[in-house]
């Protein structure tokens, strides 16, 4: 009888990625999204509070917007108010507005909406790839099971990125994919006043997954914005929701010069 000859496999593991590497790949990836051509329209629900020095509440809304493309330009289209859809002359301004955009093949973006709204739309300045240079370092704090919306929870590297001189105003932690890094949480809290934010001000935005690109499904801000020797206390929630890709058809019309067809 023939023994059977035995053999054994050993599968070395990857040799372990240094946080700088993880983070470097992460950016890289948020830079892809934002030029991919992939589109997506969604629901993003805005709840913003403004309280003064006291913590006196003087502005509470509630605003579900669409967020759609006319001529691929991003246009945020409300719908409800308060969570109320819209009715009447309300409805119908909006509704104007919107013809009006696709009339002129012109987008409607949060920063026009702002001016419509007369809202300061404060600029949190988020310079990532600044934590790639020696202001920042970058630490290994733990690996973690992060759940998702959809799908099983995904293996991340929570990295944190802390200051290392007195030149960096923000201090932050990042959750970032085992497979084809991605970050898939950042928080950020002000540690020195900027001009925006004062500190303590802070920050968490969660993101998923959708055909490979990292889309955000909820942010939280809460921060103080100094107003003429004054401070307004802000918190602003988003939670973005049915996701949906974004495509265009069109057809060809036939000219109305052109005789209809002989029975």
């Amino acid at each position: 009888m023939r023994i059977p000859v035995i053999a054994l496999l050993l599968v070395l593991p990857a040799a372990a990625q240094t946080p700088t590497q993880l983070v470097q790949q992460a950016i890289d990836a948020a830079q892809s999204a934002k030029t991919s051509q992939t589109r997506f329209t969604y629901f993003d629900l805005e709840h913003n509070q403004n309280r003064n020095e006291k913590g006196k509440l003087f502005s509470d809304r509630i605003i579900l917007y669409e967020d759609t493309y006319i001529a691929d330009l991003p246009y945020k289209r409300v719908i409800e108010v308060d969570h109320k859809p819209l009715t009447g002359d309300e409805l119908a301004r909006e509704q104007a507005r919107y013809d009006e955009a696709v009339a002129q093949r012109k987008g409607f973006d949060t920063a026009a909406r702002a001016r419509l709204l007369h809202e300061k739309l404060v600029d949190g300045k988020l310079h990532l790839t600044d934590l790639l240079t020696p202001a920042y370092t970058l630490t290994q704090l733990r690996v973690e099971n992060l759940p998702q919306p959809s799908g099983p929870a995904l293996l991340t590297h929570v990295i944190d990125a802390a200051p290392a001189n007195s030149t960096p105003t923000k201090h932050f932690e990042l959750w970032i994919t085992d497979q084809n890094p991605t970050i898939l949480r950042m928080t950020f809290d002000v540690l020195t006043d900027e001009p925006n934010m004062l500190h303590g001000s802070n920050n968490r935005t969660d993101y998923q997954l959708i055909d490979g690109i990292p889309l955000p499904t909820h942010q939280a801000t809460h921060f103080y914005y100094p107003n003429n020797g004054k401070t307004i206390i802000v918190d602003v929630e988003h939670t973005y929701t049915r996701y949906r890709r974004f495509n265009t058809s069109a057809r060809i019309i036939e000219e109305a010069t052109q005789p209809p067809p002989q029975p």
